[in-house]
């Protein structure tokens, strides 16, 4: 069925429900993050791993089990009918061309707002130890575990991650503040931002990129759109840091 702006087609969450499913994944990410580090970079590995992994395990766990605890609620079997929305059909080559300009502009966003030093807040948590910063000098490892961990990087943050988070957060939880009208991809954005407490110093970036995310799938109702966004983003990062390896 194609989807509409009524919003009685989509089960209701409260503003406390919202805010507990958004932020309660990353609460344990940097919790993890945080104890596991130590022991991984003890194994000769750099703290980008260790981040993966537990950026993984919680994923796949608490974001993706959780779709599917209720769809077996609602369908009595593992599915997802019923618990993501925002599949509207569109023409390939509108949803190329929007992903394209989207993609474009969200770069030059980016770019635009590291060259803008005041809104580095990095020197503010210079109390985290180094390796919280996930980007320790990469001389001190050997060459095959830095190509390995850009590998995993690749394959996880670039393909896994964004997939998983876009199915949780638009997909699931922003059709369920539509009551809430057009403050929904905000609540979503600002939340999804705040999400990101490994990296409390990106918050800038990570609320703008979260509101082009967010709004690209809430006018479309179209989360795919947000999905191809955030995996080329995503994956494209993580190659050009591979290919700087080799």
């Amino acid at each position: 069925m194609e989807e509409t702006k009524n919003v009685s087609l989509y089960p209701r969450h409260s503003l406390i429900k919202t805010i507990w499913l958004h932020l309660f994944p990353g609460i344990l990410i940097v919790i993890l993050f945080y104890f596991v580090s130590p022991v991984i970079i003890n194994m000769g590995f750099p703290s980008t791993m260790s981040l993966l992994l537990c950026m993984l395990l919680v994923i796949i766990l608490f974001e993706l089990g959780h779709l599917y605890y209720i769809g077996k609620k609602i369908n009595k079997r593992f599915s997802l009918k019923g618990v993501i929305f925002f599949k509207n059909k569109i023409k390939p080559l509108h949803f190329s061309l929007i992903v394209v300009f989207l993609f474009a502009f969200t770069v030059a966003a980016i770019t635009f707002i590291q060259r803008i030093e005041i809104l580095n807040f990095r020197e503010y948590f210079s109390f985290l130890p180094v390796w919280f910063f996930y980007g320790e000098d990469f001389s001190g490892f050997s060459k095959s575990i830095i190509i390995f961990s850009a590998i995993f990087r690749l394959i996880s943050d670039g393909m896994i991650i964004p997939v998983i988070e876009e199915l949780y957060f638009r997909a699931y939880l922003l059709p369920r503040l539509s009551h809430f009208k057009y403050a929904a991809p905000v609540i979503n954005a600002l939340l999804f931002a705040i999400y990101h407490l490994w990296q409390p110093w990106n918050i800038v970036i990570l609320v703008i990129v979260s509101l082009i995310y967010c709004y690209a799938a809430w006018l479309t109702k179209n989360f795919y759109i947000s999905l191809a966004l955030h995996g080329l983003i995503n994956f494209i990062s993580a190659l050009i840091f591979l290919i700087s390896l080799l």
